[in-house]
């Protein structure tokens, strides 16, 4: 789990949940290094299916650099 602000986020979530539930951390994980993110196509599709913690692994960002 992941404390973010006054919330929890359940690193093992789709992407494109977490954002849409809360669409303030999308700009901060861009900012992160989730490029794809800036990409309603892939927000769309990989997002659905790619957990906040799979993502991590794949694009290289450690899981203690979004904790």
């Amino acid at each position: 789990m992941l404390v973010f602000f006054s919330f929890t986020i359940d690193l093992s979530q789709p992407v494109a949940t977490i954002i849409k539930e809360h669409p303030e951390v999308k700009e901060l994980l861009i900012n992160l290094g989730f490029k794809p993110l800036s990409n309603p196509a892939m927000l769309n599709t990989v997002g659905k299916v790619t957990s906040l913690k799979a993502g991590s692994k794949l694009s290289n960002i450690p899981l203690s650099k979004i904790k």
